[in-house]
């Protein structure tokens, strides 16, 4: 379907709203589906954001956020994209869920990664 963006049935700020909705029911319909098997590290996106299932074992100096968190609170489970959690990865012991970055796999609980970003008090 083609919209011309300068038309008033569908300017740009309509169709940026109308991309951005499409992507919110996409995701919705993926979280459905969750994986069952963990996240792998040397996953191309996450390499890139530096994700480890263990927080502890994340190079601070590779990561200057994750240098920031003197008190150990940056973790997966505390983090706005952390969606779903009490989940089990085959094969793979503690507590694992979904992440809105990763859909391939589960994130641990304890794990991180440089997109981590605190979720809002209830």
């Amino acid at each position: 379907m083609y919209y011309k963006l300068e038309s008033k049935s569908m300017n740009r700020r309509n169709f940026v709203s109308l991309l951005g909705f499409s992507g919110l029911v996409y995701s919705g319909l993926n979280l459905r589906s969750e994986p069952k098997v963990a996240l792998d590290e040397n996953d191309p996106t996450a390499k890139a954001l530096g994700y480890h299932e263990d927080h502890l074992k994340v190079d601070k100096s590779k990561w200057p956020k994750k240098a920031e968190d003197k008190e150990g609170k940056q973790i997966c489970k505390t983090c706005i994209l952390w969606v779903k959690g009490n989940l089990k990865a085959e094969g793979k012991d503690g507590e694992w869920g979904v992440c809105s970055i990763f859909p391939k796999g589960l994130v641990a609980a304890n794990g991180w990664c440089n997109s981590w970003a605190p979720k809002q008090p209830a």
